[in-house]
């Protein structure tokens, strides 16, 4: 299996496993004060945005952080809202195929990014609740930093490093596991004994 097959494989694996039982206006001023909190920790200049719906309840751009770090912001978020994935499965899917989100929807780039760093909010039935963004570091970071908040809000337990032949299996009530991952990339991981084909 390549790394980008790898990638796809994991950035699944965190849609299906990453989801709240429910969202609300509170809730996500929560989520958006962490990922505050852990770019001000990491010294880390960023623009966030957490939206409940269409509509956006939490947005803050740090000391350091630009327009065009708000305009990354508004691309990517496009891109979640619209597929309800994260931007950043987006583009890597893109990458597989070998195409441009032009090429294949007549997207175009001044409104949609691939790029990592946006994230649906999902919840356990299914539905959408809304969107998290992020633009300030490389896009892998972006999206690490992201899902470690999102992970931390539903109860994973998260760290800093992660091995690279993580298995991304599903946590039961006999094996919780846990999420892991540095500033490149954030993983689901179990610590048994199987392959990751």
């Amino acid at each position: 299996m390549t790394q980008l097959e790898r990638d796809i494989r994991g950035l699944e694996r965190q849609h299906e496993l990453l989801r709240f039982a429910e969202f609300d206006a509170a809730q996500a001023w929560q989520l958006g004060s962490r990922l505050r909190s852990l770019a001000e920790l990491r010294g880390h200049a960023m623009a966030i945005e957490v939206r409940l719906g269409r509509r956006t309840v939490f947005y803050s751009s740090m000391p350091g952080a630009t327009a065009v770090n708000d305009d990354w912001v508004r691309r990517k978020r496009n891109t979640a809202e619209l597929f309800e994935k994260s931007s950043y499965w987006v583009g890597r899917t893109l990458e597989r195929e070998g195409l441009t989100l032009e090429q294949k929807m007549g997207a175009a780039s001044a409104t949609y990014a691939v790029h990592g760093g946006a994230f649906p909010l999902l919840l356990q039935n299914g539905a959408c609740a809304g969107c998290v963004t992020v633009s300030g570091i490389p896009e892998r970071e972006d999206h690490a930093l992201v899902v470690e908040a999102i992970s931390g809000m539903c109860g994973m337990r998260v760290s800093c490093s992660f091995p690279e032949g993580a298995c991304p299996c599903r946590p039961t009530s006999h094996h919780p596991g846990s999420y892991t991952g540095d500033r490149r990339w954030m993983r689901y991981h179990c610590t048994d004994s199987h392959s990751d084909d």
